[in-house]
């Protein structure tokens, strides 16, 4: 839900209380933006395996490099996710879905194209309902 409709509220009943001033009356006025659920959730980080580095984010998920088998990144989640309170929900092809506590989190490891083994791993960090 955009935060524009209640800033927009706001400067209008601003704008009509003005002369209300001018006859001794004061209004305060606050205005507090909360975060998405969606992005309050993205800023849990998971860890990473070891030697992975960080890419610039897409929209909606973080992005590693892991310079190794997609097999070994995945055994790294496997054993350190359930250890953090995450449990499998989903195994497939491409990935796993876990969840914690009305929280999901989508891993994909993809292999990357190259001279060495590489794994480009996509991880989605959500709440269950969306």
């Amino acid at each position: 839900m955009s935060p524009l409709p209640g800033i927009l509220a706001g400067l209008i009943l601003a704008a009509a209380c003005g002369p209300c001033q001018a006859q001794g009356a004061n209004i305060g006025l606050s205005l507090r933006v909360l975060p998405a659920s969606g992005e309050a959730l993205a800023a849990m980080d998971l860890p990473m395996p070891p030697q992975a580095r960080a890419l610039p984010a897409g929209r909606h998920h973080q992005r590693l490099l892991y310079p190794g088998p997609a097999d070994a990144a995945r055994r790294f989640y496997e054993t350190t996710l359930p250890a953090l309170g995450f449990e499998r929900m989903r195994l497939y092809a491409t990935g796993a879905t876990w969840v914690r506590g009305g929280i999901r989190a989508e891993l994909q490891f993809l292999p990357v194209v190259g001279e060495q083994d590489a794994t480009g791993i996509l991880v989605r960090i959500d709440d269950e309902k969306s």
